[in-house]
């Protein structure tokens, strides 16, 4: 039997290399490993089989063992001539011929940890979509949860209006009528004056009312036309004037206006209009008799437009404006003359402003002067008429 015949039988790969790096002996388990026979490993070199492993790091460590007679171990990714790769984990022992090499074939292993490894990482890209796509629905679900609330509160405020603010004034109807009617033989013809005007103020604020919370209602339901197209400021004011004149002379208050012309902007007519109208009868309704009311123009660096609204009446302190520009819940404040709104006509400015793409900006000292300003671009150039659909969430 020959020295090394004891490891012939071994399922582990068994090699002895001498000094010179020749094969003394090979088992059929490392003949197998290497995809070689025994009879070509025995009495060849290993840069004879394995052109290029002299200059491997595995080659300098056997060389350390050889020569520094100490054991060591190796995890060896092997590159057959085939194009094929395998790994074997190495156990390096010195003795008297050279180096004993035992050899475990572990690509099996390795194969199954890299499809382990690779399952992992696809898992945790997974993992990765999946956790994204959960914290895009928790975003979607607490943006439609917000969304729903403020729907609710809009339902809640549009019942509130028509519980109390669209109830009292046609309640109010009912018994100015009642009084004509039950007295009509008798009535002189000044109490018929006095309480057809009454009857007359009462309608004008219901359908200002009822407009301002068909308008809201719309604005809710997100199917609202905003135009674009050529508008003029002058003739708005104009307009404005016209309409308000008598309210202002009920109060004994001045309603003045200064425009002049080709005063234009971008936008659409109705809602520019709205804004200009609501924002004239807040003033007047917060301006005492003998005030002023003045609707003034002016340019803002040949890029846009801003309307003045500006009135000597009570004012607003810093919280009411701040309150005013972040669009806080409030009771509507009572006019000077006992005058009572909801509010909304100043909400639903602020909204066409912004579908206008403007912006209404506040200055007031209380008790002195107050100045409401719309903010608009100016029209340059010709502009056909379009619509748009507007989308604003309130």
């Amino acid at each position: 039997m020959g020295k090394y015949e004891i490891f012939d039988e071994m399922i582990e790969g068994v090699q002895v290399i001498d000094q010179d790096w020749r094969y003394v002996y090979a088992n059929d388990a490392v003949a197998k490993h290497a995809k070689l026979s025994k009879g070509d490993l025995v009495g060849a070199t290993m840069m004879e089989k394995f052109p290029g492993i002299e200059k491997t790091p595995l080659f300098r460590l056997l060389g350390k063992c050889m020569q520094n007679k100490q054991s060591d171990t190796w995890l060896n990714e092997f590159d057959f001539p085939d194009k094929s790769k395998g790994y074997f984990e190495l156990r390096i022992r010195p003795i008297e011929d050279g180096l004993l090499i035992l050899s475990f074939d572990i690509t099996a292993q390795k194969r199954a940890d890299e499809i382990i490894r690779k399952s992992n990482e696809q898992l945790e890209k997974l993992v990765e979509v999946r956790t994204k796509e959960i914290l895009d629905q928790k975003i979607l679900i607490e943006a439609q949860t917000e969304y729903l609330r403020d729907l609710n509160k809009a339902k809640d405020k549009f019942f509130n209006i028509i519980a109390h603010d669209l109830r009292s004034p046609l309640t109010s109807l009912k018994g100015l009528a009642s009084i004509m009617i039950e007295g009509i033989d008798h009535l002189a013809a000044e109490d018929v004056k006095t309480l057809s005007l009454g009857l007359q103020t009462t309608v004008d604020n219901t359908i200002n009312l009822t407009d301002n919370l068909i308008e809201w209602a719309r604005i809710q339901i997100q199917e609202f036309e905003t135009r674009k197209e050529k508008v003029d400021l002058d003739q708005i004011i104009n307009t404005v004037w016209h309409l308000y004149k008598d309210q202002a002379e009920k109060k004994n208050i001045t309603l003045k206006y200064s425009a002049g012309q080709n005063n234009l902007v971008i936008g659409d007519k109705n809602q520019i209009t709205f804004i200009i109208r609501n924002l004239v009868n807040n003033a007047i309704k917060f301006t005492p008799k003998g005030g002023e009311v003045q609707m003034e123009i002016s340019k803002i660096k040949n890029e846009k437009i801003a309307i003045h609204v500006v009135d000597n009446g009570v004012g607003l302190t810093k919280e009411a404006i701040s309150d005013l520009l972040t669009q806080m819940e409030k009771e509507s404040t009572i006019g000077t003359a006992g005058e009572k709104g909801t509010g909304m006509g100043l909400k639903l400015c602020f909204e066409f402003a912004k579908l206008n793409g403007g912006q209404i900006h506040i200055e007031s000292t209380p008790n002195k002067k107050t100045i409401f300003s719309l903010e608009l671009k100016v029209n340059h150039a010709k502009t056909n008429p379009s619509k748009e659909k507007s989308r604003l969430v309130t």
